[in-house]
C-alpha cells in the first residue's frame, strides 16, 4: 500500500511585493507530487489538480488516503 506525505509551499497569487499564500500538496513514496483526484503522479501546471489551501482539510485528506 502506498503511503503519502503532506508538504507545504508558498506562491505569490497577486505578484511580487504582495503577501505569499501557503498551499499544501501530497507526495508519494517516490517524492512525486500527486493529483488529488486520481492519486497518480502529476506533472502538469494546473495547481488546482494537486493543491489544497486549507491545512486542516489537507491533514484530513492525508489520513483518508493513507488508510
Amino acid at each position: 500500500m502506498e503511503k503519502y506525505e503532506l508538504k507545504e509551499n508558498q506562491y505569490l497569487p497577486h505578484g511580487l511585493g504582495r503577501p505569499a499564500d501557503t498551499y499544501y500538496y501530497f507526495v508519494n513514496q517516490k517524492g512525486q507530487t500527486i493529483d488529488i483526484k486520481t492519486l497518480k503522479p502529476y506533472r502538469g501546471k494546473q495547481m488546482n489538480r494537486y493543491i489544497m489551501k486549507n491545512k486542516s482539510e489537507a491533514q484530513n485528506f492525508l489520513i483518508t488516503i493513507n488508510k
